[in-house]
């Protein structure tokens, strides 16, 4: 009985461990996107979401830091968004995103997606 319990405690402590180290580290989603506001610290940015994918200087002084959120199914990329916070100084002054899809999910939108492909 005592080995049971032994047995036990040792899965529920190993099963802790293991559930700890597939934790997913912070990452810009569009809800974290959204919830960036005007005015809030880049430190507090980076506490939030984690350290960008890049950053540019601008001509105007001011910095753009994008991060990039990339969608798959299975293994297969169906979209990437880009997030850019502009910030002077430490303090956020503006945001944009961009959305890219990979051509091939495009193509099944358009009207004749094959039309090159028939023949006559």
């Amino acid at each position: 009985m005592a080995t049971k319990i032994y047995l036990v405690a040792m899965f529920m402590v190993c099963s802790c461990l293991l559930c700890g180290c597939f934790t997913r580290s912070a990452m810009m989603t569009r809800e974290s996107f959204d919830d960036i506001q005007v005015g809030t610290s880049m430190a507090s940015v980076k506490e939030r979401v984690g350290k960008p994918y890049a950053t540019h200087n601008k001509k105007d002084g001011s910095k753009e830091y994008e991060y990039v959120e990339r969608i798959k199914i299975g293994q297969q990329l169906v979209s990437e968004n880009h997030y850019f916070i502009i910030v002077v100084g430490d303090q956020v002054v503006g945001k944009r995103f961009s959305e890219t899809t990979p051509s091939i999910f495009r193509s099944v939108y358009d009207d004749e997606p094959d039309f090159n492909t028939y023949s006559y």
